[in-house]
């Protein structure tokens, strides 16, 4: 298990980042200890040794965001709202869908990952997905082929068609 405090220091320092604390925070639940290795993946990739599996880390960090989102967080310098974890997700999003190859298959993956959060999810949670994610994720309308199991969900279906007459200005 990996802390926090740790994970600060190879932030501060211009040392390696062995792969090991890596693989630690990304077993972890604790939202400021992913939010730390969001940092260090994101800000540090070349420090870490040996390299690390890219896609578990992309994964590791859309776990953090979705924990963002269910577990509604008190802010920290490392820890997001929801609102600005759906607007990360839906970064990521645009940017796997523009690359070649493996990248693009974390697309769905992630989409039902949201979908399954929004089905167990308060309604304050399901707004949020829908406000922060869904509205702007469908302002490109060929993104709605990528939704093929929300559309069967009668519970899913109803945020689509909400989320698409806000993206129509209606």
């Amino acid at each position: 298990m990996v802390d926090a405090t740790l994970l600060v220091r190879h932030l501060e320092s211009n040392e390696t980042i062995p792969l090991r604390d890596v693989h630690a925070a990304m077993e972890s639940n604790n939202l400021l200890v992913l939010g730390l290795l969001r940092e260090v993946v994101t800000r540090h990739p070349n420090r870490i040794f040996p390299k690390p599996d890219w896609m578990d880390c992309r994964r590791a960090i859309v776990t953090y965001l979705l924990l963002c989102v269910e577990q509604k967080p008190e802010l920290d310098e490392y820890v997001l709202s929801p609102y600005l974890a759906m607007h990360d997700l839906l970064g990521m999003m645009r940017h796997w869908q523009l690359q070649p190859g493996e990248e693009q298959t974390l697309v769905p993956e992630t989409l039902e990952r949201l979908r399954q959060l929004y089905l167990r999810g308060s309604a304050e949670t399901q707004l949020c997905i829908e406000n922060g994610f869904l509205e702007h994720f469908l302002e490109d309308r060929n993104n709605l082929s990528l939704l093929g199991r929300w559309k069967t969900d009668p519970q899913t279906a109803t945020a689509i068609q909400e989320s698409l007459k806000w993206s129509e200005g209606t």
